[in-house]
C-alpha cells in the first residue's frame, strides 16, 4: 500500500486478495489521534464526512474503508458467510493506516449500528489495541419482535445465502429524523437499499453470539451514543451489555433522535458531535496522564537502584578499606 498521506483515496487488497476501498481525511500537522469509523450494515464510508469534518476540525486525523461487498470495495453487495471477516479486515486497514502515523498510538475506534457489534468485537477480541470506543446505536441484539424471522433466516441462509431477507432496516422514515437528510440518504447511490442476504443475517447473529460469550466485553473506555426513538435498537440489551465492560462506560440517549445521529436535526449533530470529541479528548489525557506515571514510577525504580546500588558499594569500599587498615595494624 502506498502513503495515504499522498493520497487519500486508495484501493487496496485485503488478506483474501479482494479490493477494499480505503478513505482517510488526513491533517497537515502531527494529530492528536487516529478516529477510525466503522460504518452501518449497508452503508460506506463517505456517509459520515460530517463526523471527519468535526474531528479534523478538533486535531484528529480520521480514516475508514468500505467493508466488503460496501460501497466501492469489490464483492457481492451485502454477502459474506462469516462477520470475522470484516474484523479482520478493519484490523488490516487501520493498521495500514497506524503506520503513516507511527508517532502516535492514541487510536479510536467509532462504530455505527451493526458496524457498533464489528467495533465492539475488534475492540474485545484485541485488547489495548484501541484506546477508546464510540458506538452509534449499536446492535449487538435483533429485536424480540424479530427473533422469529430471524430464526428462519438463520435455517435458510444454508440453502438459500444471496436470498434477501425480510427483516430490513433501510426505510430513511425509520432511520432519520431530518427530512432534509432522509432525501439525502434515498438518493445516495452507494448505500444498499435492499436489505442484507440471508448469509449475512447468520454472520451476524453469530457474531452477536461471539461477543456475548466475551466475559468482559471491553477493557477501553466507552462511549454510547442512541437516538430515544432508534426502532433499530434492543435499549434493554444494550443497558445490559453496557454494564459488563470492565471500564468507564457513559450510555447516552437524544430525546426525538433515531438511528443516524450525525444525520438528525442541525442542533441534535452537533451536540452529538462535540460530546464525541470532548470524551476523544478526555481519553487522550487520561492515556497521557497514565504514560507520564509509568514514566515516572519507571524513573523513580532506576534511581532507587542507583542509589542502593551506590550504597552497597560504599558499603563495600569502607569494609574493604577497615580491613585493610586491621591487616596493616597487625
Amino acid at each position: 500500500m502506498g502513503s495515504l498521506l499522498d493520497n487519500s483515496l486508495q484501493i487496496i487488497s485485503n488478506t483474501t486478495g479482494k479490493s477494499l476501498f480505503v478513505r482517510l481525511w488526513p491533517l497537515s500537522t502531527a494529530p492528536k489521534g487516529i478516529v477510525y469509523i466503522v460504518h452501518e450494515l449497508g452503508g460506506h464510508c463517505l456517509l459520515y464526512d460530517v463526523i471527519a469534518a468535526r474531528f479534523l476540525e478538533a486535531g484528529y486525523t480520521v480514516a475508514s474503508h468500505d467493508q466488503y461487498g460496501h460501497g466501492l470495495s469489490s464483492g457481492t453487495r451485502l454477502h459474506t458467510s462469516n462477520y470475522q471477516t470484516y474484523v479482520a479486515d478493519t484490523l488490516q486497514c487501520l493498521e495500514e493506516v497506524k503506520c503513516q502515523y507511527q508517532d502516535t498510538d492514541n487510536v479510536l475506534l467509532f462504530g455505527h449500528g451493526v458496524g457498533g457489534l464489528l467495533a465492539a468485537l475488534l475492540a474485545a477480541q484485541n485488547p489495548g489495541f484501541v484506546k477508546g470506543l464510540i458506538l452509534h446505536g449499536p446492535i449487538f441484539k435483533f429485536l424480540e419482535e424479530h427473533a422469529s424471522t430471524v430464526n428462519v433466516c438463520w435455517y435458510l441462509s444454508y440453502v438459500l445465502p444471496l436470498a434477501y431477507s425480510p427483516v430490513n432496516g433501510t426505510d430513511p422514515a425509520l432511520l432519520i429524523t431530518d427530512k432534509d437528510q432522509r432525501m439525502k440518504y434515498a438518493r445516495d447511490p452507494f448505500i444498499w437499499h435492499e436489505g442484507p442476504r440471508l448469509s449475512t443475517i447468520h454472520a451476524v447473529t453469530t457474531a452477536m453470539g461471539d461477543l456475548e460469550q466475551v466475559e468482559e466485553p471491553l477493557s477501553c473506555p466507552t462511549l454510547i451514543q442512541c437516538g430515544q426513538d432508534d426502532q433499530l435498537l434492543n435499549k434493554t440489551n444494550l443497558t445490559a451489555w453496557s454494564k459488563r465492560c470492565s471500564k468507564t462506560t457513559k450510555l447516552l440517549f437524544y430525546e426525538g433522535a433515531k438511528h443516524y445521529l450525525h444525520m438528525d436535526t442541525p442542533e441534535c449533530t452537533i451536540k452529538v458531535l462535540d460530546e464525541m470529541v470532548k470524551f476523544c479528548d478526555v481519553v487522550r489525557s487520561e492515556a497521557a496522564s497514565d504514560t507520564d506515571d509509568a514514566v515516572g514510577s519507571e524513573a523513580a525504580s532506576d534511581t532507587d537502584d542507583a542509589v542502593g546500588s551506590e550504597a552497597a558499594s560504599d558499603t563495600d569500599d569502607a569494609v574493604g578499606s577497615e580491613a585493610g587498615s586491621d591487616t596493616a595494624d597487625d
